[in-house]
């Protein structure tokens, strides 16, 4: 009965939807909280038993509760939308409630099975994913890059923990076909992780191969040794053959830039073509932008950082300055980077406590496999350990952080290797009751919520839906219902009353539509959007004192985002303001100003001096 907590594991990685732009992380998530407090309900009504819990595990609980408890302070003084730290702080007790779960009810064999069970479903979907890329069949909603997963970052991530778990199954099967098995789905996995580009998830994956290496060099010299019979050359040379010979004839990468369509141009090239006239751009660059703006949040907000949940929102801010006429739609939503993330939104003590849960586990872990015989357990902790430092080399460049099954993974990896921590006193029978009651119970609180994200998301979609088909009194209803579960942005960061005002200002109702986009300040200040429609707001309503006052405001934020004053612009000649408008292109400095921007800058004042002419 326990072996039913293996179910999100298997059940998770298969789920697509299409409803909206960020299926993996809501509709799997909603999927795994919903799972877990079932799975629990299910202990508890047939009284499934409960391992022994150290109380050195009970202190890495509090530790992690400790962390809760700080974001939950430090946000409520320094967030900008404490709505939106509050739904990222729930999240946070979903992951622990994952590892005090495995802590109770998870042993060595359900971990084995873990292992053999990702290896097994990670393989086959790797299988589908390149029989996909040569084209021998096509699955519906179905990518040769991303398999389920509709993103090849995402579908990195999980690799970094298959083909660890594909490792495992090799050395611990027992059988000749089971070790075959294996190295299958080693060798499929390790074709699709190439074939998926994600530069981030093979240095995590190199990485963990290397430690492995580290750690268990004698052991796998002795094995390999063992191996040397006919029956499991078969093996290597099924991986020697397949491997090569993808590599020689691998298909064209779909959904990939074209730097990244050969091997040795993603390993080699940071250039990526920004336009159809071959116009380059260093893609490191990008990232050093998002690291820098980040760092700069850290140097004003370094020991509590801005708030949990809340970098998105005060990153604009910060990123201005890289914000022109051509790419304001370009909503950044996270550093790239999970250390800088979790530092700017916490802060140093933040961090530190963080580091704390996650690194106390590896330490003692990385110990016992050190200077304890290499048993059956000690290898299972091995590659449960370096599966952990592959994600995490992983998140340096990526954003695993945000992610359904990293974090499923992470957190149950962790709780299970708290087993390793020293400790010689075993929690007393009635605590231990009490934490499965409790966590039954927060267990339910983290499913309801999350199906209430889950609804504000799906109605914040809809909404933008019928507001494309024009279908205004829809959308807003929509909006409106989205506003109900609980949640005041959509999936990107944005304001939903933003959207709203929008739609009631498409219907004539400027006062309402002010009114909304006043509310949407309120949670994201330096929100772009909301900034200038406003301003167009007051202008129309001959108000050019504020809206100028909110014209310089986005200027002063987005110093290259010239839209704002060409839209003032043409309000001034609107009202037959001549000298106005003529005035502010004089005192409007365009040099960083895009083409296209010149260019109508340029009809603006030719129709400034037909005008004085025609006077």
């Amino acid at each position: 009965m326990k072996y039913i907590l293996l179910a999100p594991f298997i059940v998770l990685p298969l789920l697509i939807n299409y409803q909206f732009s960020d299926p993996t992380l809501l509709v799997r998530r909603t999927s795994l909280f919903s799972m877990l407090f079932l799975v629990l309900c299910i202990y508890h009504f047939t009284k499934t038993s409960t391992n022994n819990v150290s109380k050195s595990q009970l202190k890495w609980i509090f530790l992690f509760i400790a962390f809760i408890i700080y974001s939950i302070i430090t946000s409520s003084f320094n967030s900008i939308n404490f709505n939106e730290s509050v739904w990222g702080v729930i999240y946070l007790i979903g992951w622990l409630s994952i590892a005090v779960s495995i802590i109770l009810y998870a042993d060595e064999l359900f971990f084995n099975k873990v292992l053999i069970t990702t290896s097994i479903l990670g393989g086959c979907l790797s299988l589908a994913s390149l029989l996909q890329a040569y084209g021998l069949f096509n699955i519906e909603n179905f990518s040769s890059t991303s398999a389920t997963f509709t993103n090849r970052n995402f579908w990195g991530m999980y690799l970094c923990f298959v083909i660890p778990a594909s490792l495992y199954g090799i050395v611990s099967s027992k059988s000749i076909k089971n070790n075959l098995i294996h190295i299958l789905m080693f060798t499929f996995s390790l074709c699709s992780l190439i074939h998926c580009r994600s530069r981030a998830a093979w240095l995590g994956v190199l990485c963990s191969i290397v430690l492995l290496i580290l750690i268990y060099h004698q052991l796998i010299i002795n094995w390999i040794k063992n191996s040397i019979k006919v029956k499991h050359i078969y093996g290597f040379i099924i991986f020697l053959v397949i491997s090569f010979t993808f590599i020689y004839t691998e298909p064209e990468v779909e959904n990939a830039p074209d730097y990244k369509k050969s091997i040795w141009s993603t390993l080699t090239s940071t250039n990526k073509n920004l336009n159809e006239n071959k116009i380059s751009k260093n893609t490191l660059g990008e990232r050093i932008y998002l690291y820098n703006t980040t760092i700069d949040m850290i140097k004003d907000y370094p020991f509590f950082g801005v708030g949990y949940n809340n970098w998105r929102l005060n990153n604009p801010s910060y990123y201005g300055d890289y914000i022109h006429d051509e790419n304001y739609l370009k909503l950044n939503q996270r550093p790239h980077n999970d250390i800088l993330w979790i530092t700017s939104e916490s802060g140093f003590f933040g961090l530190l406590l963080f580091m704390s849960i996650v690194i106390i586990p590896l330490i003692f872990t990385f110990k016992k496999i050190l200077y304890t015989e290499h048993n059956n357990k000690s290898i299972l902790n091995g590659f449960i350990l370096v599966s952990i430092i592959s994600i995490l080399i992983e998140s340096l460049f990526d954003f695993p952080k945000q992610r359904t099954i990293p974090n499923l993974y992470l957190w149950s990896y962790l709780g299970y290797l708290t087993i390793n921590i020293p400790s010689e006193n075993i929690l007393h029978t009635t605590k231990k009751h009490l934490i499965k009651k409790l966590l039954l119970f927060i267990s339910f609180l983290i499913a309801v919520f999350s199906f209430l994200d889950y609804n504000s998301i799906l109605n914040s979609r809809q909404m933008l839906q019928f507001k494309s088909q024009k279908e205004y009194d829809l959308a807003i209803n929509k909006g409106k219902k989205a506003l109900k579960y609980g949640k005041n942005v959509d999936n990107t960061g944005t304001p939903i009353t933003f959207y709203l005002g929008v739609l009631e200002y498409q219907k004539g109702n400027i006062t309402l539509s002010e009114n909304y986009f006043n509310q949407s300040l309120k949670i994201y200040p330096d929100h772009l959007g909301t900034l200038e429609n406003l301003m167009i707001i007051k202008a129309k309503s001959s108000q050019f004192e504020e809206a100028k006052v909110i014209m310089a405001n986005l200027r002063n934020l987005y110093p290259k985002y010239y839209s704002p004053v060409v839209k003032m612009i043409k309000l001034y000649l609107q009202q037959n303001n001549i000298t106005d408008a003529k005035l502010l292109i004089e005192v409007t400095n365009f040099d960083d100003a895009t083409q296209n921007t010149k260019k109508i800058v340029d009809n603006l004042k030719n129709y400034i001096i037909l005008h004085n002419g025609h006077d």
